[in-house]
């Protein structure tokens, strides 16, 4: 009964407070607690937080590293038709990414995709010229990615 308390009042004072914070990226306590809790859907701030730890290690600055780490909200807006997607949002993107290291001199780029309820990571293999999916659930036979 003591656990159900504690997460209670958390729930009721913490609900938006920052959980984690990151280099400037943040996730707050109700989207951390609704991404680990079972069954629960993993939230793009996580993924943010998580790709922003990537490139705050030692060794993960794309100079160093020679990999970019892209927020899930860019991926929303490749997949969208080019009529739709937020032009700004790509081109803001894009251009701070090449100030760590210009793109066509990394090795890889990963861009973590939410869609339709499921996860996966694209990964653009520039080194070895490949595109790659990974993917937990899905194979290459699923429907799912005959879309993509």
């Amino acid at each position: 009964m003591q656990l159900y308390q504690l997460t209670k009042y958390f729930l009721q004072h913490f609900f938006s407070e920052h959980v984690v914070f990151v280099g400037g990226v943040h996730c707050t306590f109700r989207s951390f607690g609704d991404s680990v809790k079972p069954r629960g859907v993993v939230s793009n701030f996580l993924v943010a937080v998580f790709c922003r730890h990537l490139f705050m290690k030692p060794d993960g600055h794309p100079d160093v590293s020679k990999r970019h780490y892209f927020f899930s909200n860019i991926d929303d807006n490749l997949l969208k038709h080019p009529n739709e997607a937020n032009q700004l949002t790509l081109v803001n993107a894009f251009r701070r990414s090449k100030k760590a290291r210009p793109l066509h001199l990394s090795n890889l780029i990963f861009f973590p995709i939410h869609l339709e309820n499921h996860w996966f990571v694209f990964v653009v293999d520039i080194k070895d010229l490949l595109w790659v999916f990974l993917d937990s659930y899905y194979t290459e036979e699923f429907e799912y990615h005959q879309n993509i």
